[in-house]
């Protein structure tokens, strides 16, 4: 919708969005200012060595270890080359390699995700991890490549949205229904939205003790009468704001 033109063909002075939470207790809202949402670039890791018969792996250069070893460094990156007062993640969600039990393959495949709050925090840790991954490969006599798919920026809530949406929760929920939340290492696309206007997204607390994406997440419909009429007192509450 950017690409098509969207704030040309629709002027629009900010964005409001509402997310389900299955981590606050139905009747409740967290919001705060500034990252709530992070970063997410995902990462496809080819480690290639040398094919061969499993009864002689001197003859060959196995891809597996070295795999097996980057996959246990990466989540250190963390820990030894992240700035420790910003949250992150870094973890590997998947290996492929090799079909049967007396074969070396050629390669090692692994997948993971990097999620992160700024954009120096973000470069740094892509940095580090290629850095990271040659330097393993290589010490296993092996090579390494590493693509990346770029995914949404950090969701920040602007001030102004924010105090709106919260003078709208607590009407909606009473006082003791909104809390100031953590930053949430989840993404969401509508974070593209704030390179072209202010944004500001809550989530709206629906007890559920089955996380999201599962095919078992069925939260109770009864949230909704309130979240619409929390939706609806917010962008009244901005237009208040901007008329005053």
């Amino acid at each position: 919708m950017l690409e098509q033109g969207l704030f040309r063909r629709v002027p629009m002075a900010g964005m409001l969005a509402l997310h389900v939470w299955p981590g606050l207790a139905q009747g409740r809202l967290g919001i705060r200012t500034g990252a709530i949402l992070s970063a997410v670039d995902s990462f496809e890791i080819t480690v290639t060595g040398r094919g061969g018969h499993g009864s002689a792996p001197e003859r060959a250069c196995n891809p597996i270890p070295a795999g097996a070893a980057i996959a246990s460094a990466i989540p250190t990156l963390r820990a030894n080359d992240l700035p420790q007062a910003e949250p992150a993640v870094t973890a590997v969600t998947c290996i492929q390699a090799g079909t049967c039990n007396n074969v070396i393959p050629d390669r090692c495949i692994l997948l993971g995700t990097i999620r992160t709050f700024s954009a120096q925090t973000r470069a740094q840790a892509k940095a580090r991890l290629e850095a990271l991954t040659a330097g393993i490969a290589a010490a296993w006599g092996c090579t390494a490549a590493v693509g990346w798919t770029d995914g949404t920026p950090a969701l920040c809530n602007d001030a102004g949205l924010a105090a709106a949406m919260e003078h709208a929760a607590v009407s909606v929920f009473g006082k003791s229904g909104c809390v100031q939340i953590e930053p949430q290492m989840i993404s969401e696309d509508f974070a593209c939205y704030g390179s072209e206007v202010p944004i500001c997204c809550a989530l709206l607390g629906v007890g559920s003790p089955v996380g999201l994406h599962s095919a078992a997440f069925c939260p109770d419909s009864s949230v909704l009468l309130p979240a619409a009429r929390f939706l609806a007192e917010s962008a009244w509450s901005v237009l208040e704001d901007a008329r005053a």
